[in-house]
């Protein structure tokens, strides 16, 4: 796996064919990456998503449509050089154990717009 540069390892064919569909803009292959990849990137999520309070306001799906659509835009901008499934749900999953990613979600679920300066919910908290 390697963001930008040139991939190691063989090329899964079936694969490559399904980015480069979907590099494209073909919608079919974009719903069917999505329907590929997202239940593991999902139950990684629920398994770390364990505060029952944070729960009540965001859940799996959530955070995994936040992802997802980053990924995406960084896919889209040539930063991915993917040569297997398991080099993009290492992605998935590295973007999932940011620890900034629930807090993204839950201000947005919440509509609360942060100032630039504040990067963290415990500094809101303070204020």
């Amino acid at each position: 796996m390697q963001e930008s540069g040139i991939a190691d390892g063989p090329v899964d064919e079936d694969f490559a064919a399904l980015l480069g569909q979907a590099r494209l803009g073909d919608a079919d292959a974009a719903t069917e990456f999505v329907r590929r990849y997202e239940p593991e990137l999902r139950r990684y999520v629920r398994i770390r998503l364990t505060d029952s309070r944070l729960r009540r306001y965001v859940d799996s799906v959530d955070i995994c449509q936040s992802i997802l659509g980053r990924f995406f835009v960084g896919f889209f901008a040539g930063k991915y050089e993917l040569r297997s499934p398991e080099q993009l749900i290492a992605i998935l999953l590295r973007m999932a154990t940011e620890p900034d990613e629930v807090q993204k979600v839950l201000l947005h679920r919440l509509g609360i717009t942060l100032p630039r300066r504040l990067r963290r919910i415990d500094e809101i908290v303070q204020m």
